[in-house]
């Protein structure tokens, strides 16, 4: 009996510790643990995407890594996904490519093996492995600096927000922090300070944290496409040179962009200066993406409301201290992310507007004057699925 009773057991344990899996989805290698779907590795066009999902906001991808190397004004290209497995503690997986060089050309070759896990209570994504590059002879003393990856975001400067203040910035990233071993560091690049950022400072041993941010973006202003708010992840990139290699630093913000919340406007590389004489590298690699996303319980969270108010009220339209909005504030003991309707009615109970949205996270809203354009009193409605709260508004000339 104490056998059979152990065999179960341990066949159990074996069901329990088999949670990661991968899932092919045309050009995209989807990551799963526990049914999360926590990175993708996309290859289009022998180009090979690394992107992280740490949290549980379904739009929560943010930051791309592309981990092979090229020479400046090259196409990316020649990546080869040569094996991915998923065991009980991860997803191994293993590249080689070619150098890439001009439209097609290459300068000599490289290959990586990764492996990548993810730690659930943290909302953590974590990788490490190996990256080895091999030229085919030195560099190019014009414009020949190696990059070794590159990071591309998305940063937004003076756009349209959902949120107060309702214009500004916002993106998929806010800033990076720059750690190494030499002098200079660490540092912290800001995208809209230092749009194009090469300090020189050389290391064998860098590190770039690149932390996301909430971005809420209101792209109902271009062609009226409305993408929902979202907690974008950071990704951080550590690499650390085996044969004492100095790398250096570089950012680039595209300005021409910067208002574009579909185009990757920024790109931050580590660099291999073009002065060097070495032709092969080892590397070993770090990989973690985190999330500040709230909880995930208060995206479902019971969400009731227990007290609205509206300021200034009354409202005044014309004539000194007339506002052209109004602020709306509740209260509820629940934080959440889900969306709130208003509801709009004149005292003889007739709709002004119905289902207007505004996200519970901020519990604030701004209203246009624009619906209270004959002085009366009006009721405002606030409503979630568990309740509805009714507040009115004293509007005069």
């Amino acid at each position: 009996m104490k056998i059979i009773i152990s065999s179960i057991l341990l066949l159990s344990t074996a069901f329990l510790l088999c949670s990661y899996s991968v899932n092919e989805f045309g050009a995209e290698q989807q990551l799963f643990l526990d049914g999360h779907h926590f990175l993708s590795i996309i290859m289009i066009d022998d180009v090979c995407a690394i992107r992280a999902h740490p949290g549980n906001d379904i739009n929560g991808w943010g930051s791309t890594l592309y981990l092979q190397p090229f020479l400046p004004g090259a196409v990316l290209g020649h990546t080869v996904l040569n094996n991915i497995e998923a065991s009980n503690d991860g997803v191994t997986m293993s590249f080689t490519g070619l150098v890439s060089y001009g439209n097609a050309g290459n300068w000599g070759e490289w290959n990586s093996k990764l492996f990548f896990s993810y730690a659930t209570s943290q909302k953590i994504v974590n990788g490490s492995g190996t990256y080895n590059i091999e030229l085919s002879e030195q560099l190019p003393s014009v414009s020949g600096d190696l990059n070794l990856a590159k990071i591309a975001s998305n940063y937004l400067h003076d756009v349209p927000l959902l949120d107060p203040p309702y214009q500004g910035d916002t993106g998929d990233m806010h800033h990076a922090d720059v750690n190494g071993s030499g002098d200079g560091f660490p540092f912290t690049w800001n995208p809209v300070e230092n749009p194009g950022y090469f300090p020189g400072y050389t290391t064998d041993s860098l590190c770039i944290d690149v932390s996301g941010q909430y971005n809420n973006v209101d792209t109902t202003f271009e062609n009226g496409i409305n993408l929902q708010p979202a907690w974008k992840p950071s990704l951080k990139l550590t690499i650390q040179s085996s044969d004492s290699a100095e790398m250096v630093f570089g950012a680039i913000y595209d300005l021409a962009h910067a208002t574009e919340f579909e185009s990757d406007n920024i790109g931050i590389t580590p660099l291999i200066l073009h002065d060097t004489e070495q032709t092969e590298f080892s590397f070993s690699i770090a990989f973690q993406s985190t999330t500040d996303e709230p909880d995930v319980s208060i995206d479902n969270a019971i969400l009731e409301i227990d007290k609205v108010s509206i300021y200034p009220n009354p409202l005044k339209l014309s004539g000194d201290n007339a506002r052209s909005e109004l602020t709306l504030r509740f209260h509820s003991e629940q934080d959440s992310n889900r969306k709130i309707n208003l509801d709009i009615y004149n005292v003889k109970g007739q709709m002004i507007a119905e289902a207007l949205k505004c996200n519970a996270y901020n519990k604030e809203f701004n209203l246009s004057s624009e619906y209270f354009t004959v002085p009366g009193v009006y009721l405002i409605k606030v409503k979630t699925i568990e309740n509805e709260f009714v507040t009115k508004l004293v509007v005069i000339r």
